[in-house]
């Protein structure tokens, strides 16, 4: 699913290849978002995000994804998901 954790986090991959897609989040209307680009990730990548990141994670290929994943405190009031095809958000 796509998704905002609503605060800030670091990725890195230990193992397997995984596909970030990023969007991004309007304005004037947190809920509006639109795809901005994709990364990939391999072994020994390691990215950070701020809270206003909304991404979709999808692992590659047939080796098992092993990442270690650090978060800050979650907004809940700020976090989303969306449908994957209306992009309509709801809270989580």
């Amino acid at each position: 699913k796509i998704h905002i954790h609503a605060t800030w986090g670091i990725v890195a991959m230990g193992g397997g290849q995984e596909k970030n897609i990023s969007w991004q989040q309007a304005k004037e209307e947190p809920t509006a978002i639109h795809e901005v680009g994709e990364q990939i990730l391999y072994p020994g990548d390691i990215i950070g995000f701020t809270s206003n990141a909304v991404h979709r994670v999808a692992p590659m290929g047939d080796e098992p994804t092993i990442s270690f994943n650090l978060y800050g405190v979650t907004d809940k009031k700020q976090r989303y998901k969306y449908d994957d095809n209306t992009l309509e958000a709801s809270h989580f």
